[in-house]
């Protein structure tokens, strides 16, 4: 079924501003403790607060415990177990370039899961892959802030059927990413490297 641009920001503004309200408030809340940045009312006058990053070292400790060095994918076979193991080494080929990411995506979504209580992992696909390049995936894992996605609350296999992504982007990003964008609602005097509201429909 067709959606329209009304229907996707009526639902953009239910999930932001009502449906996840609550959990936003209370990620943001245990971000603060995360990045060390909470408030401490209750000092007196002239007493400095000592900031420690405890918080985030609970986080990040157990996903810097995970060996992460060397993964592998297996594959149980049937049949052909040449074409199987194809299959299995080109994933092996795809573990080795994450590996490389920055941040690393195995460690990273850790953190999430840890700090923000869900992680998101966005499969897009890679427009300018090169087959013989042995450094390029067919498809790209963006990690997504949970802060900046909203799902709906109807699941299939734990999987939202509807998920809106929300955040504030560069512009020239977005132009980058949609050649074929154009900035209708420009305000004079904006530039490229401000940011604007992103929405995406999933």
């Amino acid at each position: 079924m067709t959606v329209t641009v009304a229907e996707i920001k009526e639902l953009k503004d239910y999930f932001v501003t009502t449906y996840h309200a609550n959990r936003i408030k209370e990620q943001e809340l245990d971000n603060k403790y995360i990045q060390d940045t909470f408030e401490v009312p209750f000092l007196k006058t002239g007493v400095g607060v000592v900031r420690t990053g405890k918080g985030y070292r609970m986080v990040s400790a157990p996903a810097e415990h995970i060996i992460t060095s060397n993964p592998q994918v297996f594959r149980d076979y049937k049949g052909n177990a040449d074409a199987y193991m194809r299959v299995a080494a080109e994933a092996n080929r795809w573990l080795r370039l994450m590996l490389r990411m920055v941040p690393q995506p195995f460690k990273q979504h850790v953190k999430y899961l840890l700090g923000m209580g869900e992680a998101w992992i966005y499969v897009v696909h890679n427009n300018s892959f090169q087959k013989d390049d042995p450094n390029d995936m067919p498809v790209e894992f963006v990690l997504l802030d949970p802060l900046i996605v909203f799902g709906d609350r109807v699941e299939r296999n734990g999987i939202p059927e509807r998920l809106i992504i929300n955040y504030q982007r560069i512009a020239s990003t977005i132009h980058d990413s949609y050649p074929d964008w154009t900035w209708k609602n420009r305000k004079p005097g904006t530039k490229d490297t401000d940011k604007v509201p992103f929405v995406m429909y999933i």
